[in-house]
């Protein structure tokens, strides 16, 4: 994204909240980033006048509140300009890890019972992350999926395995370089398959969803009493 954005003449401003305690923006952006404006906010208040910028990037942020997202996206839709664009991605909670749910695979917490000290992140589906922008005042264009192969590894046993095995072998003597290959061309055809439409929807680690900033409702005065 930053990228991108130098290429076609964006002038980007980074905001990343860190813990309070630090008070610092990570040296890593300094080290890399070194004509990058950086400022430290929080991204549930924003030191930013209403309507003031074009975009609003969120990748793998806004799922880490456990109490939910919906004051970071209030804050979003005030400083976006209107008709200004959000681009937030979560992790997918795609069909394949719906059906390892109702398997038992996963724990089950209601969300009113959710441990602070436990909690990391929550996944989503595509049509949740939508309906939680629509309620926020978002339109919704456009969604993406993206890495199908961590959502395939994270949850398949066996292909966290096979790409464990072909590690090891990697790591042994040239008498099992044959067998390297072998296993590495079956990868390479699990990876070109995972990225067939069908299953990028079903099986991606992380949904993207573009959504555009929608006026305030007009209000209607009530007709007067006769």
């Amino acid at each position: 994204m930053y990228f991108y954005s130098k290429k076609n003449g964006f002038r980007q401003i980074a905001y990343y909240r860190v813990r309070q305690e630090t008070g610092s923006i990570p040296g890593r952006f300094n080290l890399v980033n070194n004509d990058l404006t950086l400022t430290l906010m929080d991204v549930e208040a924003l030191a930013l006048g209403g309507s003031t910028i074009g975009s609003y990037v969120s990748l793998g942020v806004l799922e880490h509140f456990h109490y939910g997202m919906e004051k970071s996206l209030a804050e979003a839709w005030r400083v976006l300009k209107p008709g200004g664009l959000i681009f937030i991605s979560v992790p997918h909670f795609n069909a394949l890890r719906r059906f390892l749910a109702r398997s038992g695979r996963f724990e089950r917490v209601p969300p009113d019972q959710v441990a602070v000290e436990r909690f990391y992140q929550y996944a989503l589906s595509a049509g949740q992350l939508r309906e939680i922008l629509e309620k926020n005042r978002f339109e919704c264009l456009e969604e993406s999926y993206f890495s199908v192969i961590k959502g395939l590894r994270d949850e398949l046993r066996w292909l966290k395995r096979l790409y464990r095995f072909y590690q090891e072998l990697l790591g042994r003597s040239t008498l099992h370089r044959i067998p390297a290959k072998m296993v590495s061309l079956l990868l390479r055809l699990i990876e070109k398959t995972a990225e067939l439409p069908f299953l990028k929807k079903r099986c991606s680690h992380i949904v993207m969803v573009v959504a555009k900033k929608s006026p305030d409702p007009v209000p209607t005065s009530q007709p007067e009493a006769p």
